[in-house]
């Protein structure tokens, strides 16, 4: 198995046990701007040493990671509000469908050559979408409004991978990267005056689940970085990471009743629905293996 779908698989893990402890936090009256801005935050302290490794980048390129930062902080901000409000079971499987902003913009934009098998993989991705639709259960949000924030999320950040695809090699994966989540991590503060709560008034639950959920959800980025940024192949890397639907649908069904998500009380219907659609992206999965 290639490297990069390696590390895509190794993201979808981290990204469906994450967002379901970032949905907790919500839960537990955490603001999801307060989980976005740790998250940069942790991205950032991790991938700090990386900043100056490498020959001098010329000061007139730094607004290259800058603009991906703006991209990925706009979806970020979408996708944690959609996340509060919408069930997780629902945003997993409907984020599945990034694979295919990532082939288009890629053709598009990169004028690069997308292989047939990755624009049936694509295709199989919007299929298990419609496939999967069910109403939400628990979430305040319909179907169809969860479903456009997530898609609005998933195509600024298809537009991150693009800039990570055409920028990162010249500046090095993970210096990009690190200076993606640090300008991402100073736009954040921004946001503090809108966090509500203070910290000190956070429940201890709240706080574990802000902590692991956030620090958890900062990994997946990290990895497809490094994997589009060294490797390439940014659509592929999307199918690969789509897996993270069949994850997050077994974990919210079999492991969220335990930390108190109440997702797997939509009926054996939707469950099965989801499942349904989840099997469609590992077809698609396995249709770029077999490429």
């Amino acid at each position: 198995m290639p490297a990069y779908l390696i590390l895509a698989l190794i993201a979808a893990a981290f990204y469906s046990v994450g967002s379901l402890l970032s949905k907790q936090a919500m839960a537990n009256s955490c603001g999801p701007l307060r989980i976005y801005m740790m998250q940069a935050w942790f991205g950032a302290v991790l991938l700090s040493p990386f900043l100056f490794a490498g020959d001098p980048v010329p000061i007139n390129l730094w607004w290259q990671p800058v603009l991906a930062a703006i991209l990925w902080f706009g979806g970020s901000a979408i996708f944690i509000y959609t996340l509060r409000n919408g069930d997780l079971s629902i945003i997993g499987p409907v984020a599945g469908i990034k694979p295919v902003f990532n082939a288009i913009l890629i053709a598009l934009l990169l004028r690069i050559h997308v292989p047939l098998s990755t624009w049936l993989a694509c295709g199989l991705a919007a299929v298990a979408l419609f496939v999967m639709r069910t109403p939400s259960s628990f979430g305040s949000h319909s179907f169809k409004r969860t479903a456009i924030q997530t898609l609005a999320a998933m195509f600024l950040y298809a537009l991150t991978d693009i800039c990570l695809q055409r920028w990162a090699p010249a500046w090095g994966a993970l210096r990009f990267s690190a200076f993606l989540f640090l300008s991402g991590a100073v736009l954040s503060l921004s946001l503090i005056p809108r966090f509500g709560k203070k910290f000190c008034d956070l429940s201890f639950t709240a706080k574990r689940f802000l902590f692991a959920g956030s620090f958890l959800t900062c990994l997946p980025g990290i990895c497809i970085g490094f994997a589009i940024g060294t490797y390439g192949h940014g659509a592929e890397v999307n199918v690969g990471y789509s897996l993270h639907v069949l994850m997050s649908l077994l974990i919210v069904w079999f492991i969220g009743r335990h930390i108190g998500n109440l997702e797997h009380t939509a009926g054996g219907k939707a469950f099965l629905r989801r499942l349904s659609g989840a099997l469609i992206l590992l077809l698609a999965i396995a249709m770029i293996l077999s490429d």
